[in-house]
């Protein structure tokens, strides 16, 4: 092989990267798995949905003329990149944008840059609009009852078995990264 085919190759291998990344961003503007409200869970359907996609496309391209310079390892590698970085970035970045109090923060101190703000003043806000008016907490107990880390009882709520081995498994990672773990335990 030479080094215009290992080029080529290179080029292919990100284009079906790119391809894939664009089908799975675009499907957030669909009404594909729209009956799935939790937009974590949305996100990993509509991941592997792109994959499978991306897998039909890359399989009839190398059965093209074209397409005799990949190799099954090829579209091997360009999947498990595909979903490890998309999953990674989604994780990280929307589903943060989403839930983060930090970005609350941010986006409240924005709207209002032209005042100074005490610390009690962006806590009330905080609890009223996030907790209460946005129904923070109604939110965070649905998505952990879709889970299955949490049962809806007697007009109360329950951890589950499965929920207390996530909380084992939280405490486990805190403790390895040394992290805080005074939200879990509390």
């Amino acid at each position: 092989m030479n080094k215009k085919d290992v080029l080529k190759i290179a080029l292919l291998d990100f284009a079906f990267f790119l391809l894939g990344t664009l089908l799975f961003v675009l499907s957030f503007s669909t009404p594909i798995f729209g009956w799935v409200s939790i937009l974590f869970y949305r996100g990993i359907y509509l991941l592997v949905f792109a994959s499978l996609l991306m897998l039909a496309i890359m399989l009839i391209f190398k059965k093209s003329k074209y397409g005799r310079l990949l190799t099954y390892r090829d579209l091997i590698m360009v999947m498990v990149l595909f979903v490890s970085i998309n999953i990674m970035f989604f994780t990280l970045v929307p589903v943060t944008i989403e839930r983060s109090v930090s970005v609350y923060m941010l986006g409240y101190l924005d709207k209002n840059s032209n005042v100074i703000l005490t610390d009690s003043q962006l806590s009330d806000a905080f609890v009223k609009q996030y907790v209460k008016d946005d129904k923070a907490m109604d939110k965070r107990l649905n998505e952990q009852i879709y889970s299955g880390n949490v049962s809806s009882r007697s007009g109360g709520y329950i951890i589950t078995e499965r929920g207390k081995s996530l909380v084992n498994i939280f405490l486990i990672i805190a403790r390895i990264f040394n992290v805080n773990t005074k939200i879990i335990k509390e």
